[in-house]
């Protein structure tokens, strides 16, 4: 079971884990949760894991346990200069372990690509850098120019249950953000008015442009939160 702060209403037995939250530090960088699967898929071409359309420039591993399979992989991709990020030593899981696996995780640990310290294996800025983080999406173009989806804050760690009024907003937030892309790092202050996202795009040359995507809903109708059932 979870640690108490982190269970979740309506929880039953051990299935509490419906939330992947990554570290703090990664935020900026626009993170991914991956899985062995599409790790069997990936290539490493020209200095980043290619997984279909997306381009990693490291891997991030903060795990109790770790499968022996999922560990070659990454021995592999380790080998081939893929930066690795150790936060710990996982362990082996299943009833039957394996004698060599301890060996492999020394032998992961021994790339000089391979650091528990993040910022000594990603030297770069984060994509996306502001004090109150929200949410946010990025797509790449044909052009090299980045689309910028930026959610309003209070669609920040939205997590169940959800409750009526939840999205009340009556003032705007003003948001100071520092985008990095490309050599350039442009800072720029966003206002969400209520209810706002924002959709930016970013091009090559540092140059930022606004996307209209107004929307004016009506406030919604705020009702008592009702006390929820923490497990069956």
């Amino acid at each position: 079971a979870l640690p108490e702060e982190k269970r979740r209403v309506w929880v039953w037995g051990e299935y509490e884990l419906r939330y992947v939250d990554p570290p703090d530090q990664l935020y900026g960088y626009h993170p991914l949760w991956i899985n062995r699967h599409y790790l069997d898929k990936a290539e490493f071409k020209n200095g980043h894991l290619v997984v279909g359309d997306a381009h990693f420039k490291s891997i991030y591993i903060d795990v109790k346990y770790l499968d022996q399979r999922s560990l070659n992989r990454i021995i592999d991709l380790a080998s081939e200069g893929l930066p690795i990020i150790l936060k710990q030593d996982p362990k082996q899981p299943g009833k039957k372990k394996s004698e060599a696996y301890q060996k492999n995780i020394l032998k992961l640990k021994s790339f000089n690509n391979v650091s528990i310290n993040f910022s000594q294996i990603d030297k770069q800025r984060p994509l996306i850098e502001c004090d109150k983080m929200p949410e946010y999406w990025v797509r790449e173009l044909d052009d090299g120019s980045l689309i910028i989806f930026i959610a309003q804050l209070h669609a920040k760690d939205l997590k169940y249950p959800v409750y009526c009024g939840q999205s009340h907003m009556s003032t705007s937030d003003t948001l100071d953000f520092t985008f990095n892309y490309n050599g350039h790092s442009v800072n720029k202050s966003l206002v969400f008015e209520p209810y706002q996202s924002r959709i930016l795009k970013l091009s090559k040359n540092g140059t930022i442009s606004s996307v209209d995507i107004s929307f004016i809903p009506k406030d919604p109708i705020i009702l008592p939160k009702e006390k929820q059932r923490m497990n069956f």
